[in-house]
């Protein structure tokens, strides 16, 4: 007998009648303020009718003739009667719950309620209040649905769930927990069952197979649907992707003519039903015949004879009487639990049948071999011409195919170090004149790949003989492209980049750990000479650009917070400070260094989207290498002006005043006292320095432009002509130049528009920019302000009165400020696309 059967069978000392004397008040309320009201009729229509209140709550030293009946109220324990469910509910759901943290954990009277208690309170109710989300999910399947029509027939989240036993998944074995999935459903999906245990997913599943599936891995697990609701999971629509979770790669394999409703073929077109073996369903779908007649039952007899299509005269041998069989060359994998090395090594074997030289020159190539070894990497047909509409090698093969092709495998860094192949070598690649070429988005200029120097099919390493990038054919090679290359044109870095000694150890340690050394040891090897010269040129370089950018970005943010103060725009006397020649040869120099600057940069960073957007729609590659060239001509030309200009002047004034009288542009102590005196007055550690004609930042300028011009130039000069001086001096020579012009280039560039701009333009007192190299006049007051020195020295002389001069025109104002807006705008615009260039580069 049950405790409360005992407490039935005695006399109940305090009847009911006696507890609804007070307790019918709606308003009754306990000391604490809650709520003690309990009507009579609450228990009659509940499970607990007939049972009286003092049953449930008599406790040990209660006095119900006195109030409160108890010292300190103990809250009624169900357990008393329902000890089986209790056991459950505090093992397996309160205690799994509180060791996962959990504090707000429902009891009995949450779910069944307090006096009212009815054995099903309607669980699509009771669940909600802690499970909003599931049963808002349930709320949209059919179950709910037809639960509306019926209560009695359909699931509620009871009939699937023990209420008290929470936390059965993490009790039982994941086969167990499965196994009660589909005992679940066969009470009321009986058929359905009866067809999946027939399967392989069911005999898997019985197996251990942790990933075999259940009903609730195909379907919704709450939010259930019918198949025909396009939202279902296992809708013709959606059923290949559900497959696809457990079966990758299988469902590329569903292929559609055009204009074929997807719905209409699916995984699930051939794997039809909750059995799924597709053996079980053969002849019920497929005509009679050979298999060519039955994948004809979806695919047209014209499937694979575009013209396109590197097989499409053999499907014209089936017109023709003989024999076509999809399966000489297609796995019918479906039949397959999975594809293997040796499935691949089949598919591979069997283009034999037609491709006999191919493979014989594949089976010697480096890859072959390696396959043959049994390095799973190592590629096979299939994986560079696919499996399916295998194209023309014409049609495939472009730059682009074979550049993404190769970069699969050889771009992956921990696979190539596991075998010592350099991983850089497509990265370095894209950083030589082939690769920008590339990276332009192949705009119909011939340049190099891959297969160009390496091969197709007899692909070997640069140690073998016969491989054609090997010392003894590697001249004939270049030869192809470049008819007058020779022995010291082959020294151009090809590859210029290189794995460290540390990724060198790193792969050696992979290749032990997989017992695989079969690899080739290129990458081993020291850098040549012309590698380490190219590599030091580069870290100079890069240390140049880090070192002057810095210095002067510190220069020029101290600047601009020491002169960010009211500039007032003063009328008055004006003063020649540029005569019309170097006027005319300023704007020579914007004109060719912007022209070279966007002509040269997006070349340079060619693999971003706004080089390659300004080569599909500013101009082509074509036009920017000419116009690079043109502005190249116009540098030297107002290089030479000005060199002969300095010969007239050295002619006129003496070379000893040239180079140390007042006007020098040559560095004299004064300019180091000036520097020091600059950057105390930045700190206001002093007044700003007085300056002569020349400050210490414009001569900077001036020689930086001497060094910039003869160093890209003569680089350049040497890229322009590269067939020949590579001959001359060697191919190494080229890529030495080649690393030279980009980095001087940039860093020209980015000095330019950094900090020229800043200290010519964009500071405080000169903002939004000083037109006075377009005017060639400045105001008596920025005389006055900006060279003190020169203003008191000309002054003193008597001969200030020389170089007054009149105000500049509105038209020239006008002309003056477009052309310097234009100039600072395209600079602006080329920073952009440095820093791009940078923050994306490989």
């Amino acid at each position: 007998m049950t405790p409360l059967a005992v407490v039935i069978a005695e006399e109940i000392p305090y009847p009911n009648d006696y507890c609804q004397e007070c307790h019918s008040d709606a308003a009754l309320e306990a000391e604490d303020g809650h709520i003690v009201y309990a009507d009579e009729q609450m228990i009659e229509n509940s499970v607990h009718t007939g049972v009286a209140c003092y049953q449930c709550h008599n406790q040990p030293q209660a006095d119900f003739e006195d109030i409160p009946h108890f010292e300190e109220y103990t809250p009624v324990d169900c357990n008393q009667c329902h000890r089986r469910e209790g056991m459950v509910w505090m093992e397996y759901f309160y205690k799994m719950l509180e060791k996962k943290g959990e504090t707000d954990i429902p009891d009995c009277k949450e779910c069944h309620g307090l006096h009212d208690v009815k054995r099903h309170m309607g669980t699509e109710i009771v669940c909600d209040r802690c499970h909003k989300d599931i049963a808002e999910a349930y709320k949209q399947s059919y179950h709910y649905a037809k639960y509306q029509e019926d209560t009695r027939k359909y699931p509620v989240c009871t009939t699937c769930h023990d209420p008290h036993f929470k936390s059965k998944k993490e009790v039982i074995s994941s086969t167990e927990y499965k196994q009660e999935i589909v005992d679940i459903c066969s009470k009321c999906h009986q058929k359905d069952i009866e067809t999946y245990i027939h399967s392989r997913h069911f005999h898997e599943m019985e197996g251990g197979n942790p990933k075999a599936p259940v009903c609730t891995s195909c379907h919704e697990k709450h939010d259930i649907r019918k198949p025909t609701d396009s939202h279902s999971k296992v809708n013709s629509l959606n059923i290949s992707g559900v497959c696809n979770e457990c079966h990758p790669g299988h469902a590329e394999s569903l292929h559609r003519a055009e204009g074929v409703d997807p719905a209409l073929i699916s995984c699930a077109t051939c794997h039809t039903g909750h059995q799924t073996d597709m053996a079980s369903i053969n002849q019920a779908i497929f005509k009679e015949g050979g298999i060519f007649n039955k994948c004809n039952f979806c695919h047209s007899a014209e499937r694979h004879s575009k013209e396109n299509l590197a097989h499409g005269e053999i499907m014209l041998m089936d017109g023709n009487g003989q024999e076509a069989n999809c399966t000489h060359c297609h796995v019918y994998h479906w039949n397959l639990p999975g594809v293997d090395a040796e499935s691949l090594l089949h598919k591979r074997t069997e283009c034999v049948n037609c491709h006999a030289q191919e493979n014989r020159e594949y089976n010697k190539s480096i890859h072959g071999t390696a396959h043959a070894q049994g390095i799973s990497e190592a590629p096979t047909c299939t994986d560079c011409h696919g499996e399916a509409d295998i194209k023309k090698a014409s049609d495939q093969f472009d730059a682009a195919g074979v550049i993404e092709l190769c970069s699969s495998c050889h771009s992956d860094k921990e696979m190539m170090l596991k075998f010592q192949v350099n991983p850089y070598v497509v990265e370095g690649y894209k950083d030589t004149y082939h690769g920008k070429m590339f990276e332009m988005g192949n705009v119909g200029m011939e340049f190099a790949v891959c297969t160009n120097c390496h091969g197709s099919h007899t692909i070997l390493p640069p140690n073998d003989p016969e491989s054609s990038v090997s010392r003894s054919h590697i001249v004939e090679t270049c030869q192809e492209c470049h008819p007058r290359a020779n022995d010291r044109f082959i020294s151009y870095l090809v590859h210029p980049k290189k794995p460290t000694k540390d990724e060198l150890q790193h792969g050696a340690v992979l290749a032990e750990a997989d017992n695989n050394l079969n690899g080739m040891k290129e990458a081993a090897k020291d850098l040549s000479g012309w590698e380490k010269i190219n590599q030091a040129v580069a870290g100079l370089m890069t240390l140049l650009l880090v070192s002057v950018l810095s210095i002067f970005g510190f220069h020029t943010i101290l600047w601009f917070q020491r002169g960010i103060r009211g500039r007032f725009v003063v009328k008055g006397v004006f003063y020649r400070r540029f005569d019309r020649f170097h006027r005319f040869l300023h704007v020579l120099i914007n004109v060719s260094f912007l022209t070279l600057a966007f002509t040269g940069l997006p070349q340079s960073y060619a693999h971003t989207g706004l080089a390659k957007w300004m080569f599909q729609n500013v101009m082509s590659l074509e036009t920017a290498q000419f116009l690079h060239y043109v502005a190249a001509g116009v540098t030297g030309f107002y290089f030479l002006a000005h060199l002969i200009f300095l010969a007239f002047k050295t002619r006129k004034i003496g070379l000893k005043a040239l180079l140390t009288g007042p006007n020098t542009l040559v560095p004299r102590l004064k300019d180091f006292r000036d520097f020091i005196g600059h950057l105390k007055w930045f700190f206001k550690m002093g007044a700003p320095p007085k300056f002569d004609r020349w400050a210490y930042w414009e001569k900077f300028d001036y020689f930086a432009v001497f060094w910039g011009v003869l160093v890209i130039g003569l680089s350049g000069w040497l890229r322009m002509y590269e067939e020949f001086f590579g001959s001359l001096l060697g191919g190494g020579v080229i890529s030495l130049a080649e690393t030279i012009h980009k980095e001087e280039a940039l860093l020209a560039t980015a000095f330019i528009f950094i900090v020229h701009f800043f200290n010519t333009h964009l500071r405080a007192e000169k903002f939004p920019m000083d037109i006075s190299i377009y005017s060639g006049r400045l105001t008596e007051k920025d005389f006055k302000h900006e060279r003190p020195e020169e203003w008191n020295r000309l002054k003193n002389a008597g001969t200030l009165h020389k170089l007054r001069a009149k105000p500049m025109s509105i038209l020239g104002y006008v002309v003056a400020y477009s052309w310097g807006i234009l100039t600072l705008l395209t600079g602006l615009f080329l920073l952009a696309l440095i820093l791009i260039g940078q923050f994306t580069a490989h």
